[in-house]
């Protein structure tokens, strides 16, 4: 229970690299999944929406799209999606 309130706890602040939070979000998922077992493995989904909480204002426009879709994203897929953000918002500051 300590690890999942870790995990729903853990916030990226502006400017903050996304690498290091999606890093330090894996290993909060990574150690709670380590020591579930089953059904008490967190749902693709629930690591989405869990990630998806922790993120600044500026990246709503992707969450909301995802949330558009009529399948459920995969952890990986929108791990992939924040960084090609990521990148491109450091594009867009150069």
């Amino acid at each position: 229970m300590v690890l999942i309130q870790r995990l729903s706890a853990l916030r990226m602040l502006e400017g903050q690299d996304m690498v290091e939070h999606l890093d330090r979000f894996r290993e909060g998922a990574n150690q709670v999944q380590s020591i579930s077992s089953g059904s008490k493995r967190l749902k693709q989904t629930t690591l989405v929406t869990l990630l998806s909480l922790g993120l600044p204002e500026l990246y709503e426009p992707i969450i909301m799209a995802l949330q558009s879709r009529t399948d459920n994203p995969t952890f990986d897929m929108f791990t992939g999606r924040l960084l090609q953000e990521a990148a491109r918002r450091q594009v867009v500051k150069v």
